[in-house]
């Protein structure tokens, strides 16, 4: 059985780990722990042993996939709620509210998602409901394709996963998804577009362009997703290829696209997100932004 074990480091944070069953730890060892290719150094805290290795490996990849950190009051609760054999069916339930606040910059805890039962059964629909609304982010993502035909030409592969350098055939754990992309060829790099559908209102942004507030707490949340995101693109995707960031803004009254993308610019700047390309999508227009 595979254990999750706490370690407190030099600092005096923790930080939560994985252990295979094959490693001879215990509480109060020193050890150390590989977080995103970064050494931590600290004294095993707690050990628990419940999941098994199904289990932690579609943890692993929906906690790299949405570059979530896992704290205290997550293990806890994953460990009081979710059955063993259970992680990946769990999973499943909550992965449509963690893509939606990846996209649109929505406050997400997991901590509160595992509080979802794996057992209780579904509300059936209304009929007379009619058919649910297309969630913003999944539009902004359908409507950029034929803009990139339009203005690049064919060849655009829609979120196609691509392995991580040296993985092994099959292996998903530190793959990268981007909304298109379209491999070099004919002497042309390679592209990837990410869209992202955030609000500007919530980042601050009048329609004019103007600041009229400080960003949410949500909006530098998803922003440090984004930094975290395009970094492990440049990891996976091959040398050379170009990354482009897409804000979608349609719908939300935006009368100046070029003074709200030099605010999105500015903001990127000050978060660390380093894009090659940065555009600003309204309706069928993609305008570049310097």
């Amino acid at each position: 059985m595979y254990r999750i074990l706490t370690l407190q480091l030099e600092d005096g944070s923790h930080l939560n780990c994985v252990c295979p069953p094959e490693l001879a730890i215990h509480v109060g060892d020193l050890c150390v722990a590989d977080q995103n290719r970064v050494l931590e150094f600290g004294r095993v805290a707690r050990l628990a042993e419940h999941f098994n290795a199904a289990d932690l490996k579609a943890l692993a990849q929906f906690l790299w996939h949405h570059e979530i950190v896992l704290g205290d009051e997550v293990v806890n609760a994953l460990i009081q709620r979710v059955p063993t054999g259970r992680m990946a069916e769990t999973l499943k339930g909550i992965e449509r509210a963690a893509s939606y606040a990846e996209q649109t910059g929505v406050e997400f805890d997991l901590g509160d998602a595992v509080n979802l039962s794996v057992n209780e059964p579904r509300t059936p629909p209304d009929p007379a409901a009619g058919p649910r609304p297309e969630p913003a982010w999944r539009k902004a993502e359908r409507e950029l394709l034929p803009v990139l035909e339009r203005l690049f030409g064919p060849g655009w592969q829609v979120s196609p996963r691509i392995q991580a350098p040296n993985a092994e055939p099959g292996e998903t754990l530190g793959s990268t998804i981007p909304e298109y992309y379209r491999p070099a060829s004919q002497g042309q790099a390679g592209r990837a577009f990410e869209v992202k559908r955030f609000d500007v209102g919530e980042m601050g942004i009048a329609p004019d362009g103007t600041v009229r507030a400080q960003p949410s707490q949500a909006t530098i949340d998803a922003l440090a997703r984004a930094r975290r995101q395009v970094a492990g693109r440049r990891w996976a995707l091959p040398a050379g290829t170009e990354q482009s960031l897409v804000f979608n803004v349609s719908g939300q009254g935006v009368t100046d696209v070029a003074a709200v993308g030099q605010q999105l610019r500015a903001m990127l700047s000050q978060q660390l997100v380093a894009y090659d390309t940065l555009y600003v999508q309204n309706g069928g227009v993609l305008t570049p932004i310097p």
